[in-house]
């Protein structure tokens, strides 16, 4: 199991908004990525 994301990286994704999050893709090590809101 990996690590879970610190609480700064929860904080960021759940702050996403919509468009963010249908491109999101969580792939192996996504809880040491920093969140990109493209």
């Amino acid at each position: 199991l990996a690590p879970p994301p610190t609480r700064r990286h929860a904080d960021e994704l759940v702050g996403l908004g919509d468009d963010a999050w249908e491109t999101l893709r969580l792939t192996p090590g996504w809880t040491e990525q920093e969140v990109s809101a493209s």
